[in-house]
């Protein structure tokens, strides 16, 4: 049976033909993926701005990682930035 393939660095990674950002750590530092997962959690809870999908976690005898949606990312015009600028403001006054 092979093996599916896991990533070994941050950045972008593709599996079966798909595109996904993997965040790599050494697994003394696997702490921090756990709160990165949280963190972009409750981002997405407020449903103020837009975040990567979870799609999964994992770890081997060496690093930590996740694995979210790969999203295309481009400059932003003034008008898409006034519009993400609004969005952290909305972001803060959460309680």
């Amino acid at each position: 049976m092979k093996k599916e393939a896991v990533p070994v660095a941050t950045g972008r990674f593709e599996r079966a033909g798909r595109e996904y950002f993997a965040k790599v750590v050494e697994l003394d530092e696997a702490a921090r993926v756990d709160c990165e997962k949280d963190g972009l959690a409750a981002l997405a809870a407020a449903g103020v701005v837009r975040t990567p999908r979870f799609v999964e976690e994992g770890r081997d005898d060496s690093h930590a990682w996740l694995l979210l949606e790969w999203l295309d990312l481009v400059a932003l015009d003034t008008g898409a930035g006034a519009s993400l600028g609004a969005a952290l403001a909305a972001l803060h006054r959460i309680p």
